[in-house]
């Protein structure tokens, strides 16, 4: 996940829970605020009320409504609290009422004054102010959200073009990274081009490196080669030295393999053939490499199908040639005898196959260097790897 995502995920995470906190704040404060007007209205009615009872006069007749002012002879709790009564103005439906009462001596004896007033208008006020609020806090949040979305693109754009520059880095070039103002990105990008410059020296030191390596060693496995050419040609060479020559003649064979492998994958590595990048016909390649590899397969009695269509592909001629014999001798020699051998060319794919015996080894690390399915074979174990 990109950490754009990220941060407006948390952001509308918290965003949203604290909407929803305010909103329940919202209510319960506005709710608190009405009955606490309310409460303010019950008091002062009593205090209008008390001096009256108090000197002996008489409130009206209770009609049915909780609203009206009730003389109680007995005794009840005095005090705030709620209570729910119906109400004659809603058909009778129970409504919630807050009542105060409270104990008032009069020429008649101790009474208690009861007075009421009912909450559903409080209630229905903060429903309505919510019902304001909470589109207005809504729109609010989604303005926010979508501010801050924009905000964190331009803040993290330059990240972005630092990826993006990282993403096509080949390690041949430092790196050229846009300038920015913000400092933490600045000083990442200063980082990545110093350190993106001593990956390109070290690269291009390693490339002359292996040019002089390989200029130094191919001589020498020149030298040897035609030596050993002429000692097997003396005429007074005794037959006991026959298989040491035979030896040293194969390992000799074993050693030049090796070099121009590793001579090869050297140069793939650092980039020399991508000058030389070209369309090349795979299927055409593979039936040349087929012709030459025909006495190889007719020593082992496979039957070949051949299905060669229009296969192109951009690469260096060199490479195209090496790629397809790596396969195609891979195929044959790890081939039962007697088996067959599959080789098709379309527009985007060159399939090969082949009826060998299946890998005991794990397939993922056959592309490794070095790394060969018969340990006694004598191949470098480089084909595959030169093949990725």
């Amino acid at each position: 996940m990109k950490l754009l995502a990220r941060q407006n995920r948390y952001y509308v995470g918290i965003t949203l829970g604290l909407f929803v906190l305010g909103s329940a704040g919202l209510y319960g404060g506005a709710r608190a605020v009405f009955r606490d007007e309310v409460a303010e209205d019950l008091l002062a009615a009593t205090a209008r009320l008390h001096p009256y009872v108090h000197g002996g006069g008489q409130l009206l007749p209770f009609d049915g409504r909780p609203q009206t002012p009730v003389l109680l002879r007995r005794p009840a709790p005095v005090g705030l609290r709620d209570t729910t009564l119906p109400d004659p103005d809603e058909a009778g439906e129970p409504t919630p009422y807050r009542q105060l009462t409270t104990r008032i001596a009069t020429p008649a004896g101790p009474r208690w004054l009861v007075v009421r007033r009912s909450l559903l208008e409080a209630d229905d006020l903060v429903g309505l102010t919510l019902a304001v609020m909470l589109p207005v806090m809504g729109a609010i949040l989604g303005a926010l959200l979508l501010a801050n979305y924009w905000l964190a693109r331009r803040l993290w754009a330059p990240l972005d073009d630092t990826l993006r520059a990282l993403a096509a880095y080949d390690g041949r070039q430092a790196l050229t990274l846009p300038a920015t103002d913000v400092t933490e990105f600045a000083v990442l990008n200063h980082g990545l081009a110093a350190m993106s410059a001593r990956v390109a020296h070290e690269v291009e030191t390693l490339r002359a490196f292996t040019e002089n390596a390989a200029h130094e060693t191919q001589t020498p496995l020149a030298v040897l080669r035609a030596r050993l050419d002429q000692l097997v040609q003396l005429p007074d060479l005794p037959a006991s030295a026959h298989p040491l020559v035979a030896d040293l003649s194969g390992g000799l064979s074993r050693l030049i393999r090796l070099y121009r492998a590793l001579t090869l994958l050297s140069k793939i590595e650092n980039g020399q053939f991508a000058a030389g990048v070209q369309e090349v016909d795979l299927g055409r390649l593979a039936t040349a490499r087929l012709e030459s590899l025909a006495d190889f397969i007719d020593g082992k009695h496979l039957i070949v199908e051949i299905e060669i269509g229009g296969c192109l592909a951009c690469l260096h001629p060199a490479l195209a040639e090496s790629l397809v014999h790596n396969l195609l001798h891979n195929a044959v020699k790890h081939n039962v005898p007697g088996g067959r051998l599959w080789v098709r060319a379309s527009p985007g794919e060159l399939l090969i196959e082949n009826t060998g015996s299946a890998p005991t080894a794990d397939p993922t690390r056959f592309f490794e260097r070095f790394r060969k399915h018969d340990p006694s074979s004598e191949s470098p174990g480089l084909g595959l790897a030169i093949c990725e």
